[in-house]
């Protein structure tokens, strides 16, 4: 595993060889004053002299930015102008320079638009037929099978030509209704509503 290692790597020396009394600790000593600059920059001192002025302009800079932003963000103050109460009032304010256009009449009457919402038949029993219709016709308008045959008023007229008023219209014995879900025409005895070609 460490085969690969630094063979030039020596590992440090312990600092006490076992069986051998304690060395005594030997302190060191403080640094002496006044060599701190010989030691750090060769000798050499910094001249604060020089960077003073480049200090002091950067801190009126923030000053000045400090100050303009607190300006700037406040509201703009209204300024009250004074009025001149003295001044004569205007008496002439017609400004048009051509007197043979007539003055606008603004004492004409609004109209208000009048809109009429049609009226909608009614159809209590919602068959199809309005509620006029079926008086027309003899039917009940608060049901939608007055004949109570399976059919609804409408369909009778319209879709069968069937009288709504006859559970048995072609008078073969079934209802109207029944005839339809068969396939049978309820207007005429033994009809079919379709014709199947015959195979």
């Amino acid at each position: 595993m460490f085969g690969e290692t630094d063979k030039g790597f020596m590992p440090p020396r312990p600092l006490q060889q076992p069986g051998q009394p304690l060395r005594p600790f030997t302190p060191v000593p403080p640094r002496p004053a006044g060599n701190y600059n010989n030691d750090v920059f060769g000798g050499r001192q910094i001249n604060w002299k020089r960077f003073l002025p480049l200090i002091i302009a950067g801190i009126i800079l923030v000053i000045v930015i400090v100050v303009l932003a607190i300006f700037l963000s406040r509201p703009a103050a209204k300024q009250n102008v004074p009025v001149n109460t003295n001044a004569p009032a205007s008496t002439n304010t017609n400004t048009n320079t051509n007197q043979n256009i007539p003055p606008v009449n603004t004492n004409v009457p609004v109209v208000e638009p009048t809109t009429t919402v049609p009226e909608v038949p009614t159809d209590s029993d919602g068959d199809g037929l309005t509620d006029e219709e079926e008086k027309s016709l003899g039917t009940d308008p608060q049901s939608a099978d007055s004949d109570n045959d399976g059919l609804a008023d409408r369909a009778e007229i319209q879709a069968y030509k069937t009288d709504p008023l006859n559970p048995d219209t072609d008078g073969d014995g079934y209802k109207d209704g029944d005839e339809v879900i068969n396939g049978f025409d309820p207007a005429k005895p033994g009809a079919r509503l379709f014709n199947f070609p015959q195979e």
